[in-house]
């Protein structure tokens, strides 16, 4: 027998063609059992909705999940259950093309239980199942960042719960969740095919951005390669043999259009047809910009008041901006630029500090620049 390391696993693989020794069974146990641990918090919170009867939805009884998904995968999947490919949904308005929204999310190959099960308890098990696996593809990304399996583990919770993700189950953007559950396996895969140039981790983050872009909600597409094509750049000028890891790459960012024309191709035709084609002035493009007071909520979720215990009179709503990390968070991440790898926390650093300033929109002259510079801002 051979061993070799897979940070990605958190352990030793051993390799053999005969059956698994004991120690073999109880290494790919403890490799298991932090995605296990994972699933206690997720029922804890969604146990009630999961497994008591009735048409509960883990969101807002009026917001975006009774307007708009649910009536979207009650027609969609409906229509298909009957064996109708709907192109056209009649219900909007005088009509509207439905297969060409992305919001259809009919390629989405996750949501495939829409088509036998009760739309309550579809709707739920779309929520569960992303919060789920972001916080797992979190863990296997963090594990094979270096970090401990505690630490790893502490690192997914908070991404899970944080309030710029979980506050939109509250607010019912389910394709939101779905979309950006996928984003640490598109930085891991970066990571793998830097770290060993095999072409499989190309498929593997081509197929999360694949998956990112079915799921039905384009600026969270764009959100994540805003993150992510720096984040790659910035790795591979630091790797080595940079031109077959480029191509490695050129593979992983490539594909995802690729398999799923399907639905850009109709969608980015149904967009001409819109109040966006041509892009927005920079008024209108920058009007969500995140309120630099709002930092504050990072620690202090509520200091603005939320959407029941008090009323929310900060600027625009309360899930889409409310940073909360929580006290933990930002006190480890201070105690890294004191004390951390400098070579490490500068590349962090500057991450974290690109990411803000987007975030931060008209309120500094970074976004002017990317406005004028660069498509889709």
């Amino acid at each position: 027998k051979r061993c070799r390391n897979s940070p990605v696993l958190g352990g030793e693989r051993f390799l053999s063609s005969s059956k698994p020794s004991a120690v073999e069974r109880v290494l790919k146990f403890k490799s298991a059992l932090p995605y296990i641990v994972l699933l206690l918090p997720v029922f804890l919170l969604f146990g009630d909705v999961l497994f008591a009867r009735g048409e509960w939805v883990a969101s807002h009884a009026q917001y975006d999940v009774k307007c708009l998904y649910g009536p979207f995968r009650a027609f969609g999947y409906g229509e298909i259950a009957k064996g109708h490919l709907p192109l056209w949904d009649p219900h909007i308005y005088s009509g509207n093309p439905f297969l060409a929204s992305y919001q259809s999310a009919l390629y989405y190959p996750l949501n495939l239980h829409y088509l036998f099960l009760p739309l309550s308890d579809a709707l739920n098990i779309e929520i569960v199942l992303h919060v789920y696996l972001l916080g797992a593809l979190m863990y296997a990304w963090s594990r094979n960042r270096g970090l401990s399996a505690v630490a790893a583990l502490f690192a997914a919770i908070v991404v899970q719960f944080s309030g710029p993700y979980f506050l939109r189950v509250l607010a019912g953007h389910v394709s939101y969740l779905s979309a950006l559950a996928w984003t640490p396996l598109a930085f891991l895969a970066v990571d793998r095919v830097l770290e060993t140039r095999r072409i499989q981790w190309a498929f593997v983050g081509a197929t999360a951005l694949t998956m990112t872009i079915l799921a039905g909600h384009p600026p969270s597409v764009f959100c994540t390669l805003v993150a992510l094509v720096p984040y790659a750049g910035v790795r591979l000028l630091q790797s080595g043999d940079r031109l077959r890891a480029a191509a490695r790459l050129a593979l992983l960012f490539g594909f995802p259009p690729l398999i799923s024309a399907a639905q850009l191709l109709p969608a980015l035709a149904l967009s001409k047809e819109g109040v966006r084609s041509g892009g927005l002035h920079f008024i209108h493009a920058s009007s969500l910009s995140f309120p630099p007071e709002n930092v504050l909520t990072t620690i202090a979720p509520s200091i603005f008041g939320d959407a029941f215990t008090a009323p929310y009179f900060g600027r625009w709503v309360h899930w889409e901006t409310c940073a909360f990390m929580g006290v933990a968070v930002v006190s480890l991440a201070l105690y890294a630029l004191l004390a951390g790898n400098r070579k490490v926390t500068l590349f962090w650093g500057a991450m974290v500090l690109f990411i803000t300033l987007t975030a931060l929109g008209r309120y500094t002259p970074f976004y002017s620049a990317l406005y004028a510079l660069v498509p889709g801002f």
